[in-house]
C-alpha cells in the first residue's frame, strides 16, 4: 500500500456570530463547559452562532474541543460591517485550577492595505473546552467570521502510550 507522506495544511473551523438586532456587547465563542448545554450557548436571542463547515454544528464543534484539544496557529477574523473590526477581541483560557491567560487579537492597521474588514493573528493559543472568544461589541445587523487555523492537537492517550502529547 502507497501512504501520502505530504504535510497538509489543517482545514479551519469556521464560526460566525450574527447579529439581527440592536449592537449586542460581550460575545462569546467557545467555553463549551460554560456554555454547550445552555440555551442558545448562552448569547442573547438576537444573536446566532453557528458552524459554516458543512456538516458540523456549532454544538458538535463545541463538543471536540472538550474531546480533542488543539492548538490555533492562526486566527482570521472577518466582519460584513464597517467599523466592527476596530475594538480588540479577546481570546481568554482558564483552566480548573483557577488560572487564566488573556490574548488580545488587537486591530492592527497596515499602511500598505485598505483592508478594513478582516483580522489576521498568528500568536499560537490553545483552544479547548475552557477557552472562550469574546467579541466585545457585534453591531446592528452584523455578520462576523472566525476562521480557527488549527496548528496541532493535544491528545492524552498519546502520553499514556509514552509519546509526545502533541499531534501535528
Amino acid at each position: 500500500m502507497d501512504y501520502d507522506t505530504r504535510v497538509r495544511t489543517s482545514s479551519p473551523f469556521i464560526i460566525q456570530v450574527a447579529s439581527s438586532g440592536g449592537a449586542v456587547d460581550n460575545v462569546t465563542i467557545g467555553d463549551s463547559y460554560a456554555n454547550r448545554t445552555v440555551s442558545g450557548f448562552g448569547q442573547v436571542a438576537t444573536i446566532a452562532v453557528t458552524s459554516t463547515v458543512i456538516g458540523v454544528s456549532y454544538i458538535e464543534f463545541l463538543s471536540q474541543t472538550e474531546t480533542k484539544p488543539f492548538t490555533v496557529g492562526r486566527i482570521m477574523i472577518i466582519s460584513t460591517n464597517a467599523g466592527q473590526l476596530d475594538y480588540p477581541i479577546t481570546v481568554t483560557h482558564r483552566d480548573a485550577s483557577g488560572r487564566r491567560r488573556d490574548h488580545v487579537v488587537a486591530p492592527v492597521v497596515d499602511p500598505y492595505q485598505n483592508q478594513t474588514d478582516r483580522l489576521i493573528d498568528d500568536t499560537p493559543f490553545l483552544f479547548d473546552g475552557y477557552t472562550r472568544l469574546t467579541i466585545p461589541t457585534v453591531n446592528s445587523g452584523a455578520t462576523i467570521t472566525v476562521r480557527l487555523y488549527p496548528k496541532n492537537q493535544f491528545s492524552g492517550a498519546r502520553v499514556v502510550a509514552g509519546k509526545n502529547a502533541i499531534k501535528n
